[in-house]
């Protein structure tokens, strides 16, 4: 990856065990973040330990971490606003009903299971 601080993220999320995780350049699509990060928990203990590990490895950075923002992990979703880079935290069902990536289908995937550019999926 080309940034730093996305690869330290993403290692904490591998480390944590974090499930289906994918992130998005999406520098040229919104002026809020250079990069999405996305990832599910198994469970709520999970979730908690993700938060609190992504948060500290955010402030071990020196990131803009906005105060409060995924703070307690007890929501089936949770984002952490790191300035350049967001983190998107869901449990499995969140993850798979709202598929961010989905959304966010102009972004390139410079993280995940799949490497390049996704697709559309509202064309045939």
């Amino acid at each position: 990856m080309l940034n730093k601080n996305l690869d330290a993220i993403c290692a904490v999320l591998e480390q944590k065990q974090a499930d289906n995780i994918v992130a998005l350049d999406i520098s040229k699509l919104c002026s809020w973040a250079d990069y999405l990060v996305i990832a599910a928990a198994a469970n709520k203990n999970q979730m908690k330990g993700l938060v609190e590990a992504v948060r500290e490895c955010m402030i071990n950075l020196s990131m803009d971490l906005v105060p409060g923002a995924g703070v307690s992990g007890e929501n089936s979703w949770n984002i952490i606003d790191g300035g350049t880079i967001a983190v998107s935290l869901m449990d499995s069902d969140a993850r798979k009903f709202y598929a961010l990536e989905e959304l966010w289908f102009e972004a390139d995937i410079v993280y995940g299971s799949v490497q390049g550019t996704s697709k559309n999926p509202f064309s045939s």
